[in-house]
């Protein structure tokens, strides 16, 4: 910070003022807490805590989300929709249907949640700006949105999720979609017993189930 504008000329030779002057600057130079609220709430990418927090009341979501099963648990099934990866014999229970719980969002998952929120605020609603928006939410996956048929939508993922983007494309209106319209969700990232590279042994995987069985 250049003080020296605000030296009168008589002290500008004492380098005990200006010392002085340079240390008391020092201390109240806005530009470190400027920089430290433009990463910690201004921008959503790096923004932690209290400042995600100011973003979910902005685009109204709050932390505490309703997950349409509890992460983390796996049962005994066929691959099924909605339901995390199943596992084999002698491994899991058997699957007892959804469960509706809440908990509070870790930051990284708040995050996607709230970008997801911010761009459907400001959504088209066509399938073109869904898909822009899958893209850039998740990149690297291949997940979209296609038509099946009249006022039916279905969204296909493949590639690996964490538990809470299973959760945030399983949610209601996020990825948003037109009211009236139903979509339905084919989430390919399970490992299932079978021969082939990338699938899985005896007792830790279920069986495979043809998508069209889930219509």
């Amino acid at each position: 910070m250049d003080i020296s504008a605000t030296i009168q000329s008589q002290y500008a030779a004492s380098p005990k003022i200006i010392g002085l002057a340079q240390g008391f600057a020092d201390l109240i130079d806005p530009e470190a807490d400027a920089q430290l609220f433009y990463d910690s709430v201004f921008n959503i990418d790096t923004a932690q805590g209290v400042g995600l927090d100011i973003w979910g009341r902005i685009v109204g979501l709050g932390r505490t989300a309703e997950m349409v099963t509890k992460l983390g648990v796996t049962y005994f099934s066929f691959y099924s929709q909605g339901v995390p990866n199943g596992r084999g014999f002698d491994d899991r229970p058997f699957y007892h249907g959804a469960e509706q719980v809440k908990f509070e969002l870790s930051d990284e998952a708040y995050r996607l949640f709230l970008k997801t929120k911010a761009m459907a605020n400001i959504s088209t609603g066509s399938l073109a700006d869904i898909n822009r928006m899958l893209y850039e939410l998740l990149p690297g996956r291949d997940v979209y949105i296609t038509r099946i048929g009249p006022m039916q939508l279905k969204l296909v993922c493949s590639g690996t999720l964490s538990d809470y983007e299973r959760n945030m494309l399983l949610q209601g209106d996020l990825p948003p979609i037109p009211t009236g319209v139903t979509l339905e969700v084919e989430l390919n990232d399970a490992k299932f017993f079978g021969f082939t590279e990338g699938n899985t042994p005896f007792n830790d995987g279920p069986l495979y189930q043809r998508p069209s069985d889930y219509n």
